[in-house]
């Protein structure tokens, strides 16, 4: 290899090598810093976002809390006034009593309402009045044949018409999430607001006028027996059989001294719950989630179901729950299949998130749901003993900082092309001034070479001729003076040749002679 290359190569290696290495490390050392920032505010994130949520979680509960309070206050209220009119009945004049059809037969029963002729039951059923009385067929017919009861039942009548007015009071205040204040009384009587058509009932479902009001659960669960302490009740979510759909019922029983005389409450829907719920929307993917005391999910939403819900026919009913009302159909299974608790879930994890949740405890945690890493916060209703989940994917928490990640991975991308180009530049830079310094040094050894060879022809009359200070310029200065010296060396050899020949002359001229005198 010819010296200027090697020249060439030695100059790149020696600038561009090193540039090369501290280029590598300062990749490396950059990838770190992405890495420990990406790792910094991912945890960042998600404790500021474990702190967010757990907030959200207390302050959603309480806020539902509230609203329970103030539904139970004023069912309180209804059983306050209802036990006032019993205990003062004699001092209310009959002012309050109308005939509100005078053209209808309502079979000696005031004219609250009237008997139907094709149904057999007594209701107001073309809405003339407040209220909504309603008496069963069965009843009904009892007050033809026993004169006793019927004194009894136009008594009680005109009893539990007095509360319209604080029925349709207490449903104005909640209407936007009532269906309806109600009240019962034991042997078959009720009174509600807002009104009702019972005809449209009795149409659709002719089996509805069997049904015995004394031994539902919003009756028997507040009878003495079940509940002594007279205590006001949250009932667990039924199927309510006028409506055909699902509620939850604030729940006050009613009593005349120590008499227990019926109950009074207030219905919600849990398709108003539900969307009350699902308006809780916590970021993009998130949300939130009811579940009772015994861990059924009370308000849920799809990606609620998706997350947590196993049994097919389970989900179906929850579906069924999130459909309009008018588009609800309860089979049997679906019916059963509300009764499921999440505590069943075959998933430990899930079971016992749930478990915590019917503990009434409070926490936050990380949980894989439908392959996928989420934070769950959940917190206790006091005053239903129910308990709200929100529920969040980690990736949306995290999201800003793989933004910062990208951020800074782009930055060092960014680095490594301006470093490749700046390598190539100086790569290229160096090839040409390696080529350029690499000229100019082996420059005078070529020159030296060629007149080296020149010498080895015999030309000894060159000159190097190089006059450079530096190491090259003394080995021409030598190299010239060991020319020279060759040169005298030649020289006086030459002479000494001459000088030998010339010496030899005359003594070949005397042998010659010699030779002839002989």
């Amino acid at each position: 290899m010819k010296l200027l290359y090697k020249t060439i190569i030695s100059f790149v290696v020696v600038s561009f090598f090193p540039m090369l290495i501290m280029g590598q490390f300062a990749s490396m050392s950059m990838e770190t810093i992405r890495d420990n920032t990406t790792e910094e505010s991912y945890n960042a994130l998600v404790e500021r976002e474990h702190t967010r949520l757990a907030q959200i979680a207390n302050d959603s509960a309480y806020s539902i809390n509230q609203y329970f309070n103030s539904l139970y206050g004023d069912t309180a209220s209804l059983a306050n006034y209802a036990s006032f009119i019993y205990k003062n009945y004699n001092e209310f004049n009959s002012s309050y009593i109308m005939d509100l059809y005078p053209d209808k037969n309502h079979t000696g029963l005031p004219g609250y309402g009237y008997f139907h002729p094709v149904y057999g039951a007594y209701a107001d059923f073309d809405h003339r009045g407040i209220g909504c009385p309603y008496l069963n067929a069965s009843c009904v017919n009892k007050t033809f044949e026993n004169e006793t009861y019927r004194d009894w039942v136009c008594e009680e009548l005109h009893k539990i018409m007095l509360l319209d007015p604080i029925l349709k009071a207490v449903y104005e205040k909640n209407k936007d999430t009532l269906d309806v204040a109600w009240v019962v009384r034991l042997g078959g009587l009720s009174n509600a607001y807002p009104w009702y058509s019972y005809e449209d009932v009795l149409k659709e479902n002719p089996n509805y006028d069997l049904t015995d009001d004394d031994l539902e659960d919003y009756v028997v669960e507040l009878d003495p027996s079940h509940n002594p302490h007279k205590e006001i009740k949250w009932l667990e979510p039924y199927l309510d059989p006028t409506r055909g759909t699902w509620m939850i019922s604030c729940v006050a029983p009613l009593y005349n001294y120590s008499t227990f005389l019926g109950t009074l409450g207030l219905d919600i829907l849990l398709s108003t719950l539900t969307k009350h719920v699902l308006e809780m929307k916590v970021g993009l993917g998130g949300y939130a989630f009811l579940v009772d005391t015994a861990g059924r999910p009370i308000a849920i939403s799809n990606e609620g179901i998706a997350d947590f819900v196993w049994n097919k026919t389970h989900k179906d009913a929850l579906q069924e729950m999130l459909k309009p009302l008018e588009k609800q159909v309860w089979s049997e299974n679906l019916k059963e299949a509300m009764e499921t608790s999440l505590c069943e879930n075959p998933n430990e994890n899930i079971s016992k998130l749930i478990e915590n949740m019917c503990a009434q405890e409070t926490g936050i945690e990380e949980i894989i749901l439908s392959s996928e890493k989420k934070i769950v916060a959940y917190a206790p209703i006091e005053s239903t003993k129910w308990s709200i989940c929100i529920v969040i994917p980690i990736k949306e928490i995290v999201s800003p900082a793989k933004e910062t990640e990208s951020s800074i991975k782009n930055g060092i991308n960014s680095i490594i092309d301006t470093f490749a180009i700046g390598t190539t530049i100086v790569l290229v830079a160096s090839i040409l001034i390696g080529a350029v310094l690499g000229y100019y040094i082996t420059k005078p050894i070529a020159y030296l070479t060629k007149v080296t060879k020149e010498i080895s022809l015999g030309n000894l009359e060159l000159q190097v001729a190089v006059k450079s200070k530096d190491e090259i310029g003394e080995l021409s200065e030598n190299f010239d003076r060991m020319l020279n010296s060759i040169k005298i060396t030649i020289s006086e050899l030459e002479k000494g040749v001459e000088n030998t020949q010339t010496q030899n002359i005359p003594n070949e001229h005397n042998a010659q002679q010699t030779e002839q005198i002989k």
